[in-house]
Order: structure tokens, then C-alpha cells, then sequence
């Protein structure tokens, strides 16, 4: 297990910049769907990509690990713009998920590592909790790439580019434990996966709060020890 060692620098500019690149792709994913335009979506999640390596600054061993991630899979999501080859799907699946994955891991572990409330440990805790949605978004095209139809969806007929929207509206409406019922995962592979989705979600957020009131608990005694 890498371990990471935290400095204290604030990253409250590079965690701000990469949530609004999250909520930025969530927003235009529709869109595209709509324009049928998958470039949109391609150019959005380059950025969230270049926002996570921006994050990871604050620690040069993190950050090159991160890059090991960042430049195959990116190129293979260009690449497949212009050279639509199947296995490349698997690369950007693979590789977005272990992006998002690992650059969950190092906010979380900066995160754990503060000893008093800022702006960046709750910026950062809303990056993990989209990087969670799209992680798992990416898990299910997967699924549905190595066994088709592990996803019953009320439209039919529906490209690559609109499934793994539809995916998407699936994932984030998992994590928040909504459950409309327009997308039921049929598959062995997809229900296992949209349990897991929903455990997670819901011991992330439990986790979360709880450092942030160990936060509020611990501050009115350290500035009780600053005083004697």
C-alpha cells in the first residue's frame, strides 16, 4: 500500500477547482446526450483529469503515481475519437476508474491527516463523493461491456455514448440511495456492484461527518491547550 505523507499546504484552490470540473461534467453529460456530441464529454472529463493531477500537487510521490494513470488513459480516449477500436473502451474504462479511485484515496488520506476545519477538507470531501459517483459509473459500462444487457433500461435502441450516460444518471442515483427504477441492474455482476455503490456511499458520507465533528469537537480543546 503506498503510503502518503502529508504537508500542511492548504489546497483549498486546486479541491475548489476540480468540484466544479466534477459538477461541469455532470452538467454537460446531458447535454451531449441530447447533441449526440460525445467530444463534449471527452473534453470534460479531460479537464476533471487535469484538475485530479492539480490536486495531487501538494505531494510529489502521489503525483507521480497519478500520472501513471493520467497520460495512458487520456490517450486512449483521444485515440478513440479518431481510431474507434473496442479495447480502447476497456482502457478508458479501467483507467478512469483507477484515476478517480486513487485520487479518492490520496484526498481522503489528506483529509484524515488535518487536524483543524478548512475550506479544502470540505471541498475535498464533495470531490470524493463525485469521484465515488463516476468511479462506479465507470465499473457498471464494464459490466456492461463484458456481458451485454446486465442493465435493464426502459430505452431501447440506445449508442454507446447515451448507455453509459444513462449509466451515469444510474450511479449517482445509487450513491444516494434514490432508486427510481428506470435503470435495474439485472446481471449477477451489476447487482453485486449496486449494492456495493450504495454501502459505500452511505459509510462514506457517515465517515465524512463524523470528521468533521471530530473537527468541531477537537477545536475548543486544542485552543483550550494553546492557552495554559
Amino acid at each position: 500500500m503506498i503510503r502518503i505523507k502529508m504537508n500542511s499546504t492548504e489546497q483549498t484552490g486546486s479541491f475548489l477547482t476540480l468540484l466544479l470540473c466534477l459538477v461541469g461534467l455532470m452538467l454537460v453529460a446531458p447535454f451531449a446526450e441530447f447533441r449526440h456530441d460525445t467530444l463534449i464529454v471527452d473534453v470534460g472529463n479531460s479537464v476533471v483529469f487535469f484538475a485530479g493531477i492539480w490536486s495531487l500537487f501538494h505531494n510529489r510521490k502521489i503525483l507521480w503515481v497519478g500520472l501513471l494513470f493520467f497520460f495512458p488513459t487520456l490517450t486512449a480516449r483521444w485515440c478513440y475519437i479518431y481510431w474507434p477500436q473496442e479495447f480502447l473502451l476497456y482502457v478508458i474504462s479501467v483507467g478512469t476508474a483507477l484515476f478517480m479511485l486513487f485520487n479518492s484515496y490520496a484526498i481522503f488520506t489528506y483529509i484524515l491527516h488535518q487536524r483543524k476545519p478548512r475550506p479544502d477538507t470540505i471541498y475535498g470531501g464533495v470531490c470524493i463523493y463525485f469521484f465515488l459517483g463516476f468511479l462506479w459509473s465507470e465499473l457498471y459500462a464494464l459490466t456492461e461491456l463484458f456481458a451485454p444487457g446486465s442493465f435493464s433500461v426502459s430505452a431501447a435502441g440506445l449508442s454507446l455514448a447515451n448507455m453509459k450516460a444513462e449509466l451515469s444518471y444510474f450511479s449517482f442515483v445509487t450513491l444516494a440511495t434514490l432508486g427510481y427504477g428506470e435503470i435495474t441492474p439485472v446481471g449477477d455482476m451489476a447487482r453485486t456492484l449496486a449494492v456495493m455503490e450504495a454501502v459505500v456511499g452511505q459509510m462514506f458520507v457517515a465517515v465524512f461527518i463524523a470528521r468533521l465533528v471530530g473537527f468541531h469537537l477537537a477545536g475548543p480543546l486544542q485552543s483550550k491547550g494553546e492557552n495554559t
